[in-house]
């Protein structure tokens, strides 16, 4: 793994988060942008810890297996300055997936604005670490 290739899968983290943050400025956001802002926000649930997976194993961390491992880890990395939020997106993330209703899809869109922060945070402690590599 190379710093090179870190920067790479980081950089399309980044690209996808801003597709993310785009879609989070309805202010009255009817379903059909809610259900495109959860879209987005699983697609980049799975870069985010995807990016921080290929991070941990580049700076020498543990082998991570899932989302679960990763967030830890990222936590022990200082990459993230909590885990529940994290545990929670996971959560959310595995309900978007095996449970869509109406009601629940409404809760989940209440919860991606905090959840876009913590992404684009994550990218940021991300980029200050690889700046001293």
């Amino acid at each position: 793994m190379t710093k090179e290739e870190v920067e790479s899968k980081l950089d399309e983290f980044e690209k996808a988060v801003e597709t993310f943050k785009i879609v989070l400025h309805f202010d009255d956001a009817n379903d059909i942008e809610k259900d495109a802002s959860i879209k987005r926000f699983e697609y980049c649930y799975e870069s985010s810890w995807k990016t921080i997976k290929m991070f941990i194993e580049y700076k020498g961390g543990k082998e991570i297996k899932g989302s679960r491992d990763s967030f830890k880890e990222a936590y022990r990395f200082g990459l993230i300055s909590g885990e529940k939020l994290w545990f929670d997106m996971m959560e959310d993330r595995n309900l978007t997936v095996h449970v869509y209703d109406m009601l629940t899809a409404h809760g989940i869109f209440n919860h991606l604005k905090p959840y876009c922060l913590a992404m684009i945070d994550l990218i940021e402690n991300m980029k200050d670490q690889l700046k001293y590599d």
